[in-house]
């Protein structure tokens, strides 16, 4: 049931969001970029002001040839009571994620975030393309 609230929460802001020009498209309040090293995956995310980043909702899946290894922040964000969620951690500026892999395939990244002005957004999710990588 409570799962059922948040989810009826989320979208009654998104439909707000729909008619207020004050918030930002997701894209635009959470840009992001991404690369390929030696140590993996990085992908950085520039968190506008204003607006935060869950840490719990990062999620990361791979094609069968892709095996992730351990996700690394590069930075713990910090802590937040969050009128949907509770006490979560949350990236307000900006973060970098690395994440090695090995094998070639599509990795995808699915995050969610929120304005602090009360808006949440639907979660996101992207797909990477990646190269070999042992």
């Amino acid at each position: 049931m409570k799962q059922f609230i948040v989810t009826l929460m989320m979208l009654l802001s998104f439909a707000l969001w729909a008619q207020d020009d004050d918030f930002l498209p997701v894209e635009q309040a959470f840009p992001y970029q991404w690369s390929v090293s030696e140590a993996g995956l990085q992908l950085h995310f520039a968190v506008h002001p204003d607006y935060y980043l869950y840490k719990s909702r990062f999620n990361f899946s791979a094609d069968q040839s892709v095996k992730l290894g351990e996700t690394e922040f590069s930075w713990a964000g910090r802590s937040k009571t969050d009128p949907y969620f509770g006490q979560v951690e949350v990236f307000d500026k900006s973060v970098t994620i690395t994440l090695p892999y090995s094998g070639i395939g599509e990795i995808k990244i699915r995050y969610q975030g929120c304005a602090n002005k009360g808006l949440c957004y639907l979660p996101k999710t992207i797909t990477v393309p990646v190269p070999e990588q042992t």
